[in-house]
């Protein structure tokens, strides 16, 4: 379980493919098995979380759902600068949508941020298929991204690089003794 989805821990692999970062709240757990923690970004946070009530896998989903509206809109769906009013609105469940966001959005999002995490889109029976088979990805060529085969529509922007040769020399060792009575 991951437990920390949002854009800051998404980045770019050379070939324009997103990759996760910051592992610093992830827990492995066994189906079944729910934690207590009380972790993760106040605006992705499910609402089983913010009750401390047990929670497992299904809290990755409902952040899945917080990442696509902010994907679409520029901003998450429950925001304040106090965290507490970001726990009531998550709380009080309302999702306010575009006029511009497509019917097949609105959709993914939707289940994905339901507050029951047993009826949230890839928490129920067949689990991370139907969010492979969700309208809003299309005829996404789910093999060809797992190998890697997809044209990435965007990649890194390297502007003023410079480029040097591979610096392949050992590093001194350090003496500096900031260690020594550790």
């Amino acid at each position: 379980m991951y437990r920390d989805l949002k854009p800051e821990n998404l980045m770019l692999d050379i070939k324009g493919y997103v990759k996760l970062v910051d592992f610093g709240f992830s827990k492995e757990l066994v189906r079944g098995e729910k934690t207590y923690s009380f972790v993760g970004t106040p605006e992705y946070m499910a609402p089983e979380i913010i009750k401390n009530q047990g929670h497992d896998f299904a809290v990755d989903f409902w952040s899945l759902g917080v990442l696509i509206y902010e994907l679409l809109v520029g901003s998450p769906p429950f925001s304040s600068s106090e965290p507490q009013k970001i726990y009531a609105k998550i709380l009080d469940g309302v999702l306010k949508y575009p006029p511009y966001m497509s019917e097949a959005a609105k959709s993914i999002i939707s289940k994905m941020c339901r507050p029951r995490p047993g009826q949230r889109l890839g928490n129920t029976k067949n689990g991370i298929k139907d969010v492979r088979h969700h309208r809003w990805f299309g005829s996404m060529n789910w093999h060809k991204l797992r190998v890697g085969q997809l044209d990435a529509p965007t990649g890194p922007c390297y502007i003023n690089f410079d480029r040097f040769p591979l610096d392949q020399t050992k590093a001194e060792e350090e003496f500096s003794g900031w260690d020594r009575d550790f």
